[in-house]
């Protein structure tokens, strides 16, 4: 199999001056993949039922751990993570867990649901499973962005 560079080499002769546009949209589906792959979801869910967790495994996202709101707020999760997802969980709830912890970027998912929510230069909002998809993958690259890697 012919490496990436070798690809571009052979496209950059056959595309002449077009190859530049394809690399472009190439390296933008493989930061997408990456960021699929790569950034660990917390989903805090205060549902009793949702289908949220079958979705992102389904998306082929990294759940890094799933807990309910209250346990979260009295003993919160060990696991790394990235960001958090917020499935259908209040505004009071999201916005005392956002106080708490100021670097970190959320999604909240509420469908039906208009959330009243603080601290909207770090939280992405969803209503239905094609904007959640969006939303988190916009998330996961904005934070890419924000914070250094190393």
């Amino acid at each position: 199999m012919a490496s990436k560079e070798t690809f571009r080499e052979e496209l950059k002769e056959t595309m002449r001056g077009e190859a530049e546009t394809l690399y472009k949209v190439l390296d933008e589906r493989d930061l997408q993949d990456t960021l699929v792959a790569e950034t660990r979801i917390l989903l805090l869910s205060s549902a009793e039922t949702s289908a949220t967790k079958a979705w992102l495994r389904r998306w082929g996202m990294t759940l890094a751990d799933a807990q309910d709101t209250d346990s979260f707020l009295t003993t919160p999760t060990t696991q790394e993570y990235d960001l958090i997802l917020f499935d259908q969980v209040e505004a009071a709830t999201v916005n005392a867990i956002m106080a708490a912890q100021p670097r970190l970027y959320c999604v909240a998912y509420a469908p039906n649901t208009r959330l009243k929510l603080d601290y909207q230069d770090r939280i992405n909002l969803a209503n239905s499973p094609i904007t959640l998809f969006t939303r988190i993958l916009e998330t996961a690259r904005f934070r890419k962005v924000q914070i250094p890697q190393d």
